[in-house]
C-alpha cells in the first residue's frame, strides 16, 4: 500500500493576521508538525503545497524528507493547491491523504486510523467526521484523482465528500481549527 499525503499550506492566513503555518505548537511549527505526523503515519511521499510566504514555510520544513510544490495560483483558493498537489504525485499511488496544518487535534494515530479504514474498501473516500460535517483530513483513492484535478475555487473537495459514499472516522475536536487570533489564544491557554 502506497499512500501519499498532500499538505495544503499555501494560504495567506488573512484572518489570523500572520502565517498560521509558522505558529509554534508543542515545540514545532504547525506545518512541520502536520508533515511529520504524515510521515510518522506511514504516508509516502509527503508533499507540502506552498504559496504565500513559501520561502519561510519551506525553511520550517527543511529537516523533513518531503516534497515541496510551489503553487503560484494560491490566491485562487484551496482548489488550486489540491490540483498542484495531485499533479505532483507519482503515478503508482493507491491514494492521497489531504491535510491542512491548522487542525491541532489531528495526530499521527488518527492519520493511521484513516489509512487502516482505507483497507476496508479501497474504492471509498475516507474522511473525518466532526460537528455534523465531513471534512479533512480526507483520503482519496486514486480513482478520484481526476476529479480532484478539476476542482475550482475556494471550496476544496467538500462537494466530493458530500456527493460520494464515504467512510467516516470521528475526529473529536476536529471542528477546532486555527483561523483567528482568538482561536490561537484559546489553544495556547494553559
Amino acid at each position: 500500500m502506497r499512500i501519499a499525503a498532500i499538505l495544503l499550506a499555501a494560504g495567506a492566513s488573512r484572518r489570523m493576521g500572520r502565517p498560521k503555518q509558522l505558529l509554534e505548537f508543542q515545540g514545532e511549527t504547525l506545518v512541520h508538525r502536520m508533515a511529520r505526523m504524515a510521515l510518522d503515519a506511514g504516508c509516502e511521499p509527503v508533499i507540502a503545497v506552498l504559496g504565500c510566504e513559501a520561502e519561510a514555510v519551506a525553511a520550517a520544513l527543511s529537516d523533513l524528507r518531503i516534497g515541496i510544490v510551489s503553487n503560484d495560483a494560491w490566491s485562487e483558493g484551496v482548489a488550486s493547491s489540491i490540483r498542484a498537489g495531485i499533479a505532483a504525485l507519482p503515478m503508482d499511488l493507491e491514494a492521497a491523504l489531504l491535510l491542512v496544518c491548522d487542525q491541532p487535534m489531528v495526530d499521527a494515530a488518527f492519520l493511521e486510523q484513516m489509512l487502516e479504514a482505507h483497507q476496508v474498501d479501497e474504492r471509498l473516500i475516507v474522511a473525518s467526521n466532526y460537528a455534523d460535517t465531513t471534512g479533512v483530513p480526507a483520503l482519496f483513492p486514486a480513482i478520484h484523482f481526476e476529479a480532484l484535478r478539476s476542482l475550482k475555487g475556494d471550496q476544496g473537495a467538500k462537494s466530493m465528500l458530500n456527493d460520494a459514499e464515504v467512510i467516516g472516522i470521528s475526529l473529536p475536536g476536529g471542528d477546532f481549527d486555527l483561523d483567528r487570533p482568538e482561536d490561537w489564544d484559546r489553544l495556547m491557554k494553559p
